[in-house]
């Protein structure tokens, strides 16, 4: 007879399917259809987790643009400061629109910065990767996002989000990142982190934002699958303080900028031809 342990991943794999498939309450309207993306990424001799530089670009499946999907970056854009969010289990899209879009819009009109989105992909954001710890896939591909914003947009500000399995890619994506790239993150902001409230290493953990909603029985202990709720929307009323906190770490990051460029330090560490080892 197999273990219990077997029996209960099988029910966590079979709830986890369900609840993602139940639409959040919240959704943003529907945006209208656009041709198809073919966007590459390319531009720079960004690194790739799996094999050093890459040869080859990853394309994006062509897709339907809406508010589920963010681009910008593998479009080629730069802004002052760049959101790569990493959706959750059966989320739609690359970014979905029950919190990764969201979230974007209140940085675009809550910081004084310009600022663009790109949703972490390829990424297949399924219930298995969930309970592996995260998508060793969607790890290789923050990895890679993160190095081409680094490289594509020197200047930027960045801030790494996910929620459920994203914040866990997020937190596996963290352990690939070198300490030097941390100078130009302005936040690694986890909603719904399945490791809450487990700090992350030096230095990411003085960037480290972490919320976990009363009752998500993902991070809170307190709750179970039975008891508790989880989906996305419940981290709606949550992003007018985020922004808040990401103003203050803005501006501190933009005083530590000009304290180096006053004492004439340079980056010290080239992010266009950085290689990096595969997320297994």
């Amino acid at each position: 007879m197999a273990p219990p342990s077997f029996f209960i991943a099988i029910f966590r794999i079979a709830l986890v399917t369900v609840v993602h498939a139940i639409p959040a309450q919240h959704r943003s309207p529907v945006g209208s259809e656009q041709p198809p993306t073919t966007a590459k990424l390319e531009v720079c001799p960004y690194p790739h987790p799996s094999s050093g530089i890459v040869a080859e670009p990853i394309t994006p499946k062509p897709h339907v643009h809406d508010l589920n999907t963010a681009d910008d970056l593998i479009n080629n854009l730069c802004a002052e400061i760049i959101l790569i969010f990493a959706r959750g289990t059966g989320n739609p899209g690359n970014i979905g629109t029950s919190l990764g879009y969201p979230l974007f819009e209140a940085m675009r009109d809550g910081l004084n910065q310009t600022v663009i989105a790109q949703g972490v992909l390829p990424y297949p954001a399924k219930a298995i990767g969930y309970l592996k710890g995260g998508s060793t896939e969607g790890v290789d591909s923050m990895v890679t996002l993160t190095y081409k914003a680094r490289c594509q947009c020197p200047n930027s500000g960045l801030v790494l989000a996910g929620f459920s399995q994203g914040a866990q890619v997020l937190r596996r994506t963290i352990s690939y990142l070198p300490a030097p790239l941390a100078d130009r993150v302005v936040a690694v902001l986890s909603f719904s982190d399945s490791k809450f409230p487990r700090p992350l290493p030096e230095p990411w953990d003085t960037k480290h934002i972490s919320l976990c909603q009363k009752m998500d029985w993902i991070c809170d202990e307190e709750y179970t699958a039975l008891s508790g709720r989880h989906y996305s929307a419940l981290y709606i009323p949550f992003l007018g303080v985020v922004v808040e906190q990401l103003r203050e770490r803005i501006r501190l990051m933009q005083e530590e900028r000009e304290k180096k460029n006053d004492e004439g330090e340079r980056d010290g560490e080239n992010f266009c031809n950085f290689r990096v080892s595969h997320a297994s």
